[in-house]
């Protein structure tokens, strides 16, 4: 992050776009917060969590 802020936000974003919103979709989880680099989610139960 420090060598290359803007590069590793931008690499962020495209990973959070094509990689961990559609499975959000697919497991049914919320975000609960985001914390710079980082996100706090919430799953529906157990079996999506493990399945995630």
């Amino acid at each position: 992050m420090e060598a290359d802020e803007i590069g590793t936000i931008q690499r962020q974003k495209i990973h959070r776009s094509e990689l961990i919103d559609p499975k959000m979709e697919e497991f049914h989880w919320h975000v609960v917060k985001e914390m710079g680099d980082g996100i706090l989610v919430e799953f529906p139960g157990e079996v999506e969590a493990v399945n995630a």
